[in-house]
């Protein structure tokens, strides 16, 4: 028994210290594969207002810092991937709004084109308090979902606690990091807000003209709502100043789920993050 024990130990050294095991190179702890989504896209909320007064708007921001070469997604994910979803909870008499993202970009993965947001981005959450609040303090619970992807995908969550005072003046701005301002910047301006972008509805062809700013191209990126397809746009230039791009509309009651049918999405003038976006909502009488 001895003797078989010592042979196995001999080949065993052998192994080791044969020119083919002194090939194989283990990876580098930072050359491994992380062990979760959250460290691969780690998200950190903060309120934009050191506290908040009755009848008044805070934003809570909801940043991510994405590693190089992977992404996370936009509301409408594109052909593939999955939204980045925020729900906010919080007294009930609060007025807690949907998720405002920035202009996002496109990207190719293995299901097609698809949209979000590579390094990183911040999301805003609007935050109303009624004009008669008794309040205190406010506790807002914060749940993100997202999926973090590169050549594989991985899902990720983050839960966070703001607590805020209720003032009845005095409430102040806070100085957002240079990353969190840089998206807000990003976001887009309704169309309904501006006169330098329109959209209307004739024929079944959405129109929407936007100021070109010098920008020769514009990127076209739909909010699909159930009972409305967008089919592919066309994008030409009108005069000097002027960018148009008609879209194909499928509109189809039958497969709205109940809802009302709602033509969205976001138009983003030229190449570059820091030019404007214009976002769409348009119900659509379907009668």
């Amino acid at each position: 028994m001895n003797s078989l024990l010592s042979t196995f130990a001999v080949l065993g050294a052998c192994a080791l210290t044969s020119p083919l095991a002194a090939q194989v190179k283990l990876p580098k702890p930072q050359d491994r594969a992380p062990a979760k989504a959250e460290d691969l896209a780690s998200v950190k909320v903060m309120a934009d207002h050191d506290g908040i007064a009755p009848g008044e708007t805070i934003h809570l921001a909801i940043s991510f810092d994405i590693a190089p070469k992977w992404h996370i997604y936009w509301k409408n994910p594109g052909s593939g991937g999955m939204p980045t979803m925020v729900t906010v909870d919080g007294p009930d008499d609060l007025v807690i709004g949907e998720a405002m993202f920035p202009r996002p970009i496109e990207f190719q993965d293995a299901d097609g084109m698809s949209f979000g947001y590579e390094d990183g981005t911040t999301l805003f959450v609007p935050v109303t308090a009624p004009t008669e609040f008794t309040a205190e303090t406010i506790v807002l619970q914060v749940n993100v979902d997202y999926l973090v992807c590169k050549q594989i995908c991985l899902m990720g969550n983050h839960t966070a606690t703001v607590t805020l005072p209720v003032k009845r003046s005095g409430v102040r701005p806070i100085e957002l990091p240079s990353k969190m301002q840089t998206a807000r910047n990003q976001l887009p301006v309704s169309i309904e807000d501006t006169d330098r972008a329109s959209a209307s509805l004739q024929r079944d062809v959405l129109t929407i003209r936007v100021a070109s700013d010098g920008a020769t191209t514009a990127t076209l990126f739909p909010d699909e709502r159930p009972g409305v397809t967008f089919g592919e746009p066309r994008i030409r230039s009108e005069g000097d100043r002027t960018l148009v791009i008609e879209v194909p509309i499928t509109l189809q009651p039958q497969n709205a789920l109940g809802e009302d049918l709602v033509i969205a999405g976001l138009v983003a003038v030229g190449d570059s993050l820091d030019q404007p976006s214009y976002a769409f909502d348009m119900p659509v009488d379907s009668r």
